[in-house]
């Protein structure tokens, strides 16, 4: 018979602390979402329908235009090389030393400040003397998403099962032939989940963007166009109904990203 004393149990007391953090957090997050909500909503919601129409510099189609531009390129080049990156990290027998690579890189890329990869293009277009600001602004979102969209396609890639790729390698399947015949179509739903959570990102980036195309001329992107007019009080209006818009067209990237990974879930199921 075991005699010694009862340990008290602290997991209750544990547990409600945890509980109580998480129901003040949650509740933090939500009142942070309802004012930002309501601040853009009452300096901007009357401005939306001029600024949807106005023409000048400070209307919102050729900043919507130039963004549609910018992330239009851009996106097809960074999944098209995160694609072999994530084929690589995904299996370590199709890219060798290149997939150990790939895997230390995103683990320290990934956290680069986005004003750090906008500076870098800044100096590569002074000195090369480059005035193109959507060559600009290209050229950094591909330098800031590149981790990550190889990071979001190897989690993609790693929804299929390990039963079927095993499958796949039984009935004589090179690693190549497995990776582009069988884990890419059944990763579909989850990959394009990722391509529109991908394009969410960056529609939104504007740091890297702002300070890329400061040495360039023409329109910039939205997020960018909020970012140069931001400092101008008397603009309070036409800045808010312009941030209304960013966030609509945010917002619905990020519906179809979650309705693909809703997918994704029911077709694993």
């Amino acid at each position: 018979m075991n005699d010694r004393p009862l340990q008290p149990d602290t997991f209750h007391e544990r547990d409600t602390l945890v509980l109580s953090a998480a129901y003040a957090a949650g509740a933090a997050l939500a009142a942070a979402a309802v004012a930002i909500a309501v601040a853009l909503i009452a300096y901007g919601w009357k401005d939306v329908v001029w600024l949807l129409t106005a023409t000048g510099s400070h209307g919102v189609l050729r900043a919507l235009v130039t963004t549609a531009l910018v992330v239009g390129i851009a996106l097809p080049i960074t999944l098209g090389v995160a694609l072999f990156a994530a084929a690589a990290a995904n299996d370590s027998s199709i890219g060798g030393f290149a997939g150990l690579a790939v895997r230390e890189s995103i683990e320290w890329s990934s956290g680069i400040p986005p004003v750090v990869i906008g500076v870098a293009v800044f100096f590569c277009a002074v000195a090369l003397r480059y005035d193109n600001a959507i060559v600009a602004a290209v050229f950094a979102l591909v330098l800031l998403n590149l981790p990550n969209a190889a990071a979001r396609l190897t989690r993609s890639f790693g929804t299929v099962p390990r039963d079927a790729r095993e499958a796949a390698a039984a009935l004589g399947a090179t690693p190549a032939t497995a990776y582009f015949g069988l884990v890419q179509p059944h990763a579909a739903w989850a990959v394009a989940a990722s391509i529109f959570g991908l394009a969410s990102q960056m529609v939104g980036e504007t740091s890297a963007v702002a300070v890329a195309v400061s040495a360039s001329d023409g329109p910039g992107p939205l997020s960018v166009q909020i970012w140069r007019f931001a400092s101008n009080s008397s603009m309070a209006g036409s800045e808010a109904a312009a941030c209304i818009v960013l966030v609509i067209v945010i917002s619905i990237l990020h519906a179809l990203a979650a309705a693909c990974a809703r997918r994704n879930t029911a077709v694993a199921l």
